[in-house]
C-alpha cells in the first residue's frame, strides 16, 4: 500500500496510472489542495476584485447613481450568474471519479450533455428574469429614475447567459481532468478581456450610458466559450496519454519529466465530439444535478433572503429618513463581503476533485487529511481581514462612495456582516466534504438553514427594533452564519464517523491479509 505522503524518484505513465491519477490521488495532500484550488482561487478572487473596480469605474463617471444601478442589478443578475455556474463544484467531482475509473468515454459524453443541459436552463430562466427584472426592483425600493437604466443593464447577463455556461462548464470539467492552471488562464483571460479591453472603451472613450456597460462585462467569458468550445470538441482524437502508455514511457529524470508534462498538458483526457450534442444523455448527468443541488440552494439562499434583508434594511431607512444613504451602503459594502467570501470557497473548491478521487479509491486516510487542510487554510484569508472590516468599514467603502452620510452610517450596518463571518470556511468544507463523498442529500440542508437563518433574523430584527435602524436589521447576518455552522455541522458528523469506520474496517482487513 502506497504511503499517501510518498513521493517517488520516478513513475511509470502507463494504463494503471496517468497523470490525472498522479495529481489527484499521490500528491501530499496539502500540495494537492493548494495546487486544485489555485484555479478557482485566482478567479473567485479576480472576478470579484474585477466586480469592485468595475464599480469604481462606474463611480467615477456616473457617480452614486452609478452606483446604486450596478450595484442593485446584482439581485437580479447573480441569478442569471448562478444558474450559469451551477456545475463548477459537482462537475470536477465528477469528472475526476471517472477519471478515476477510467470512464474516458462517459466523462466526454457527460461534457456534450452539460452544454446543452446549461443552453436549455439559461435560456429558460433568463426570459422568466427579463420579466421579473423591474418589479424585483421596485420591490427592493429603487427609485424610478435609475430603475429603467438598471433594469436594461442586466439584458447582458440575462441574454447571454447560455455562452457564460458553457464557458463555466468547461473551465469545471478542465478542474476535474487536475488542470487546474489551464482553467485559471482561461478564466482570468476572461476578465483581462472585461476589465482591461472593453470597460475602458465602454465607460471612458466611447463614455456610453450606464445601461450599456453591461455588455463590457460579459464580454470575456462570451468570447472565449467559443475558444474554449473549439479546444475541446475539435481536438485530435488520439489521447498523449494513450500513445505513451503504447510506449510504456518512464519518466526518470528532470528533462524527461517535463517534456513529458508538456505533452501530457496539450491535451484532454475527456474527448467530446459534436454528435455527442444529440445523442443520448448519459446517466452521470443526473449525478451531476443532485450534485449541484447544494450549490444551486446556497446560490439562492445567498440570493432570495438578501432580497428582504436589502428591502427591509431600506425600509427602515426610509422610516429614519436616510433610504438613499441606505441605499448606498447595501451597493458598496457587499463587495469587499463578496471579496472575502468567494476567496473562501476558492480555496474549499480545491477539496472536490481529490476528496472524491480518495472516496472512489477507498483511500480515507487521505480523505480526512485533505478535509483537515482545506478547515484550516480558509483561516488564514478570514481571520486577518475581519477587524479592519468591524473597525474601520468606511475607509473602504470611501473607495466606491463619497457621500458622508452613507460613510458615516456605514459603521453601524457593515460591522455585524462579518461579525461571525470567520465560520463560513467550516461550512463551506463540510459542504464539500458530503458532496464529494456522495452525501450530496446532507449538504442540500446547509444551505437551506442558511437562509432560514437570515429570514428569521431580518423579520425578527426588524420588528423587535424601532423599524429605523438599518444597522440592526444587517445583524441577520449572524443569525445566518450560525444556521450554516450548525447544520453543517450536524449533517458533517455522521458521514465523517462513517469514514472513520471505513478506514479502520480497511486497516483490520489489511493486517489480516498480511498475516
Amino acid at each position: 500500500m502506497i504511503d499517501d505522503n510518498s513521493e517517488l524518484s520516478y513513475r511509470t505513465i502507463s494504463e494503471s496510472e496517468t497523470d490525472e491519477d498522479y495529481k489527484l490521488g499521490r500528491k501530499h495532500p496539502l500540495k494537492t489542495v493548494l495546487s486544485l484550488c489555485a484555479g478557482p482561487l485566482i478567479n473567485n478572487f479576480v472576478k470579484t476584485l474585477q466586480d469592485a473596480i468595475h464599480l469604481y469605474f462606474v463611480g467615477v463617471q456616473y457617480g452614486d447613481d452609478g452606483v446604486v444601478a450596478v450595484g442593485m442589478s446584482g439581485y437580479v443578475t447573480m441569478i442569471a450568474t448562478l444558474v450559469s455556474m451551477f456545475g463548477s463544484v459537482s462537475v470536477p467531482i465528477t469528472v475526476s471519479r471517472l477519471v478515476a475509473e477510467k470512464k474516458y468515454d462517459v466523462s466526454s459524453q457527460l461534457i456534450a450533455d452539460l452544454i446543452r443541459m446549461g443552453l436549455f436552463v439559461t435560456i429558460l430562466l433568463s426570459g422568466t428574469l427579463t420579466f421579473a427584472a423591474k418589479p424585483l426592483l421596485i420591490y427592493l425600493g429603487m427609485t424610478k429614475e435609475l430603475i429603467d437604466d438598471t433594469v436594461k443593464y442586466c439584458y447582458p447577463f440575462l441574454f447571454l447567459s447560455g455562452l457564460m455556461s458553457i464557458f463555466y462548464s468547461l473551465c469545471s470539467a478542465l478542474l476535474g481532468e487536475a488542470k487546474a492552471f489551464l482553467s485559471a488562464v482561461f478564466q482570468l483571460s476572461a476578465i483581462v478581456i472585461s476589465l482591461f479591453i472593453f470597460d475602458p472603451i465602454f465607460i471612458f472613450w466611447l463614455k456610453l450610458p450606464i445601461w450599456s456597460v453591461g455588455f463590457a462585462v460579459v464580454s470575456g467569458p462570451v468570447i472565449l466559450s467559443f475558444v474554449l468550445f473549439s479546444f475541446y470538441f475539435f481536438q485530435s482524437k488520439k489521447s498523449n496519454i494513450d500513445s505513451m502508455e503504447n510506449q510504456n514511457l518512464y519518466v526518470n529524470d528532470n528533462k524527461q519529466k517535463s517534456i513529458a508534462k508538456k505533452l501530457i498538458h496539450l491535451k484532454f483526457v475527456c474527448k467530446p465530439t459534436l454528435s455527442m450534442i444529440f445523442k443520448k444523455f448519459t446517466f452521470e448527468i443526473l449525478i451531476v444535478l443532485k450534485d449541484s443541488l447544494p450549490f444551486v440552494l446556497t446560490g439562492f439562499a445567498g440570493c432570495f433572503p438578501p432580497i428582504f434583508l436589502v428591502k427591509y434594511a431600506i425600509l427602515a431607512g426610509d422610516n429614519a429618513g436616510i433610504g438613499g444613504a441606505v441605499n448606498a451602503v447595501v451597493s458598496a459594502a457587499v463587495q469587499p463581503y463578496n471579496v472575502i467570501n468567494t476567496i473562501v470557497i476558492g480555496l474549499v473548491q480545491g477539496l472536490a476533485p481529490p476528496a472524491s478521487y480518495a472516496h472512489a479509491k477507498r483511500m480515507f486516510s487521505r480523505l480526512l487529511k485533505l478535509l483537515l487542510y482545506v478547515l484550516i487554510v480558509p483561516f488564514m484569508v478570514t481571520i486577518p481581514v475581519t477587524p479592519v472590516f468591524i473597525f474601520w468599514p468606511d475607509k473602504i467603502l470611501k473607495i466606491w462612495i463619497s457621500g458622508a452620510d452613507s460613510l458615516e452610517l456605514s459603521k453601524a450596518m457593515v460591522p455585524p456582516m462579518f461579525y461571525t463571518n470567520w465560520l463560513f470556511p467550516i461550512s463551506e468544507a463540510l459542504t464539500g466534504f458530503l458532496i464529494a463523498t456522495g452525501s450530496g442529500a446532507l449538504a442540500n440542508v446547509v444551505p437551506i438553514a442558511r437562509g432560514v437563518g437570515m429570514l428569521a433574523g431580518t423579520f425578527g430584527l426588524y420588528y423587535a427594533s424601532d423599524k429605523k435602524s438599518p444597522g440592526v436589521v444587517f445583524m441577520s447576518f449572524m443569525t445566518q452564519d450560525a444556521g450554516l455552522l450548525l447544520s453543517s455541522i450536524f449533517c458533517a458528523l455522521p458521514t465523517i464517523v462513517k469514514v472513520v469506520k471505513s478506514m479502520k474496517y480497511d486497516s483490520v482487513l489489511q493486517e489480516g491479509l498480511i498475516n
